[in-house]
């Protein structure tokens, strides 16, 4: 089967690929040969007069991110795998060339286009075949300043390459820091200084002159212009450098004002909203490169990133408990409830599967809906209640609570989570008795011991 070079831009007149290539102008996106076409054997050209919209469409399309990019349109240097100025039959052949080591790499893995992750496995395969790290470059066309060229044309890349991160399929390592503007987040900073006095930034340098008969320093206007200079203070000529006075250094002047402004005041000026930002209370983002581990290559041999876990989000919390540390001290807090005669609720809450969320709202905002949902139900219950997580369900047992009072919890726990949280996490909770708490404990080779004596009667009475 031919190799497909999907080409947008303006095609000049004969030009030919190799025989091993087939040349697709501006194809659709549900093109079938795209589909049947391997990770290996699909490429890009942009040719002159190609826009950047057009090249980002097929990259986050049919051809995928890790796609090989051949630019002769000069519109995308900082993504290209090989550029050129002229498109002819000759520079075409020797760009596939030079491209090959990368198609050859592309195809050890699995083809990552139709998947959940399409874009998580496409850097992870970008970083792979090129063998380096995934890098920011300066974006001024952009209100964040700077973009991630490898993916090209992707909603939020920054955050799907920090959350790569957090699971191990990516190191960080620092690249550059950018200043914020306090008023509306751009990165598109003027920084200026500005007189201390009056605001404005009209400053300049002025050489500092030292009378020695009088001991009075200051900007040389005060004095005058050199060779006619007069100290303003005592009114003398200082008519020779090194003999009269001296220069011990120069002065921050304001143009504006005419007063020193020394320090100046360090100042950001939004060029999006024109706000400014004082420098030492401006917001800084960092941004990192990218490179591959270990984990992300195995997670692109086997064409899918680790699962959400439902645990991961909830283990931060004070509460949380492993299932077998749960179990055991459920055990014990059953046994008090039923020796004693007090109460105590265990409740039960069911999400729909992550993996089905994950489809529905994507891994980033499944994640930290996650996350919101185990911080808010970590503010909700005290510092005595247990929590432990069974796949998609999360275990709540509430010593010394009564289902009533429960219930009430959990009400308010609902509420902050339907104003907290953008996605509906299906989320349903039961109460369980003690019977189905002792059921539970029971599958994971925990039992209660048996109530005796008046204890025993005290439990029959209640039942």
């Amino acid at each position: 089967m031919l190799k497909l070079l999907a080409v947008v831009g303006d095609v000049p007149a004969g030009l030919s690929a190799p025989d091993d290539w087939r040349i697709v102008v501006e194809p659709e996106p549900d093109d079938p040969d795209f589909a049947r076409a391997g990770p290996g054997e699909r490429a890009l050209l942009a040719a002159p007069g190609a826009g950047v919209a057009d090249v980002a469409r097929m990259l986050d399309g049919p051809l995928g991110l890790a796609a090989p990019l051949l630019d002769f349109s000069a519109e995308c240097p900082r993504r290209a795998d090989v550029s050129g100025e002229r498109l002819t039959s000759e520079s075409l052949a020797q760009a596939l060339y030079d491209a090959a080591p990368i198609l050859r790499a592309l195809t050890h893995w699995p083809d990552a286009r139709d998947r959940v992750d399409a874009h998580a496995l496409g850097a992870l395969a970008f970083a792979q075949s090129r063998d380096r790290r995934i890098e920011p470059a300066w974006a001024p066309d952009r209100r964040q300043g700077m973009r991630y060229p490898a993916l090209f044309g992707v909603a939020g890349s920054r955050r799907l390459l920090d959350a790569l991160a957090d699971e191990g399929l990516l190191e960080r390592r620092h690249a550059a820091r950018l200043h914020r503007c306090g008023t509306c987040s751009s990165s598109r900073l003027n920084a200026a200084e500005h007189c201390p006095e009056c605001d404005s930034s009209f400053l300049h340098d002025e050489r500092l002159i030292h009378h020695y008969a009088c001991g009075h320093q200051g900007p040389q206007s005060e004095f005058g212009a050199r060779g006619a200079m007069i100290c303003p203070k005592c009114g003398k000529r200082p008519r020779h450098f090194g003999v009269d006075y001296d220069s011990p250094g120069v002065v921050v002047m304001c143009g504006a004002c005419g007063r020193p402004a020394d320090p100046p005041v360090v100042k950001f000026t939004c060029a999006d909203c024109a706000n400014q930002t004082p420098s030492d209370g401006a917001e800084v983002v960092d941004w990192f490169s990218f490179g591959l581990t270990e984990d992300g290559v195995a997670a692109l041999r086997s064409g899918k990133r680790p699962r959400v876990q439902v645990a991961d989000a909830f283990e931060p919390i004070a509460q949380s408990r492993s299932l077998k540390e749960f179990g055991r001290m459920l055990l014990h807090d059953l046994d008090v409830a039923g020796r004693y005669d007090r109460p105590i609720t265990i409740v039960r809450g069911k999400l729909e599967s992550a993996e089905a969320l994950v489809r529905q709202y994507g891994r980033e905002q499944v994640a930290e809906a996650f996350r919101l949902l185990a911080e808010l139900t970590g503010e909700a219950l005290r510092e005595s209640d247990l929590l432990a997580v069974s796949e998609n369900a999360v275990l709540i047992a509430m010593p010394e609570t009564t289902s009533e009072n429960a219930r009430h919890v959990l009400e308010r726990l609902n509420e902050s989570v339907l104003q907290n949280i953008a996605i509906d996490l299906s989320f349903t909770t039961t109460f369980m008795d003690r019977a189905e708490a002792e059921h539970f404990l029971a599958e994971r080779g925990l039992r209660a011991e048996p109530v005796h004596g008046a204890d025993a009667a005290a439990e029959r009475r209640a039942e």
